[in-house]
């Protein structure tokens, strides 16, 4: 058991034991929200629970999507602790022994994140030094998070922690630590890019603020063929080659027979649509012509460093629509979603049945400054369900917000990169609510942020 916690916080299961740090999931019972407790004990010496302490309450500077937040720490008789925000506890190294890797889908833009994490921990002077399979933190309800930060040792650089993240990158892409061949090699989906962008980053060659914008700019992962993961590309080089070799013997009996047979018509152009949803552009092609044109070398794409990292943009305008009840929703607490107190919170009303059987739904309707790519929720109390829906006014009618994601929380964190539309207001819509205790549903947030 771990030494004696304070009272708020009550433990729910033991998730482990991490390089001399005890895991708990627990419940904040003040706040009435899960939590993640990592604990030294008193078999510790007190030096390294002091700087423990320490290093925890010095990365409290730093915030980034990609980065695990603190919500407390401090002292306890016979040890120390700190509460992390409960993203499900599941860490890479969980997910890599029950054989689950990154997608190529997910590893890029999670790479990118996790690198931009520890630029913000870097431009605040923290070196990070545990950066490994268990101190990154990922589910499919949020981006990946890297947590853990401890002491640092006599040998912990800017530079070691980016060769870290990188040998974890890897490890995460193809299930081993050892390096080898290139990713694209390993890896259907990865492109060339990557390779040299990890290996000058795991050279020592890159901060990690090059490493997070560069992986942020490379050509975007594609999806994975039919080819067996780890298969070498060989044979698909060989299949291109005989295929352009027959391309090229059928294109020279057309020549030898050009004489004797009528002129082919002129090309017919043709279009082919391709429709994802009512928010992706058509794309229209026009039909290759007659005759096939001689295969040329195409240099590989070269990464650009044009992308910048996320930033945090200042406080939203926030105000509830509540068009089937009494016009308001609480609206004395919603200074509390844009205070930068992840203690205070904003919350619905109380009800004392589900909402779909007393209305249609509730909301919150949030109105960032200019730029807005990414909208994050601090502490949004799991089972609620939602509609996310834009409009270029604040003011829109019901009918005049256009739906861009639907979903249910299934944690207290709430990440999501935003479709690119115009500049507006984004529609946090509740249909269903949880029911957080005898004749209580209800909703809480503690924090809205939007990213750039």
């Amino acid at each position: 058991m771990p030494p004696p916690l304070p009272d708020r916080y009550r433990l729910e299961v033991r998730l482990g034991r991490v390089e001399g740090v005890e895991e708990w999931l627990a419940t904040d019972t003040v706040l009435d929200r899960p939590v993640q407790l990592r604990v030294l004990g008193p078999e510790t010496p007190p030096a390294l629970r002091e700087e423990y302490l320490r290093a925890v309450r010095n990365s409290t500077v730093a915030a980034h999507p990609n980065l695990l937040s603190v919500f407390d720490a401090g002292p306890v008789l016979g040890g120390v602790f700190a509460a992390y925000e409960w993203t499900g506890g599941t860490a890479i190294s969980h997910r890599l022994a029950a054989g689950a890797k990154a997608s190529p889908a997910e590893f890029q833009p999670n790479a990118a994140g996790l690198a931009g994490a520890l630029a913000t921990l870097h431009e605040a002077g923290i070196v990070h030094a545990r950066i490994s399979p268990n101190t990154i933190y990922y589910s499919v309800d949020h981006p990946a998070k890297l947590g853990g930060v401890g002491p640092p040792d006599e040998e912990s650089t800017f530079t070691s922690d980016v060769v870290q993240l990188v040998n974890t990158l890897e490890h995460w892409a193809i299930g081993k630590t050892a390096r080898g061949l290139p990713l694209s090699e390993l890896v259907d989906g990865i492109g060339p890019a990557i390779d040299d962008i990890l290996a000058d980053a795991a050279a020592g060659q890159l901060t990690s603020s090059e490493l997070a914008a560069l992986l942020a700019a490379a050509p975007a992962s594609t999806a994975a063929s039919a080819q067996a993961p780890g298969a070498s590309r060989v044979g698909v080089w060989l299949t291109t080659a005989l295929i352009v070799t027959a391309v090229g013997l059928v294109g020279m009996g057309t020549l030898l027979s050009a004489g004797s047979a009528s002129p082919p018509p002129p090309p017919q152009e043709s279009t082919t649509s391709l429709t994802t949803t009512p928010l992706t552009p058509t794309v229209t092609t026009a039909a290759p012509p007659s005759t096939v044109p001689s295969p040329k070398t195409v240099a590989p794409p070269v990464p650009v460093l044009a992308a910048a990292p996320p930033f945090l943009l200042d406080v939203p305008v926030v105000f509830t629509l509540d068009p089937y009840g009494g016009g308001g929703e609480m609206d004395h607490r919603l200074g509390f979603l844009v205070d930068g107190d992840r203690d205070t919170t904003w919350r619905t009303e109380r009800y004392y049945d589900p909402l779909s059987l007393i209305k249609a739904g509730v909301g919150l309707v949030m109105t960032p400054p200019a730029g807005a790519r990414q909208l994050e929720l601090w502490g949004i109390t799991p089972g609620t369900v939602y509609t996310l829906s834009w409009a270029e006014s604040p003011n829109a009618s019901l009918s005049e917000w256009s739906p861009v994601a639907t979903g249910l929380t299934t944690s207290g964190a709430f990440f999501l990169t935003l479709p690119d539309l115009p500049d507006g207001s984004w529609l946090l819509w509740f249909t269903e609510l949880p029911y957080v205790g005898p004749e209580n549903y209800s909703t809480s947030i503690a924090e809205v942020r939007f990213w750039g």
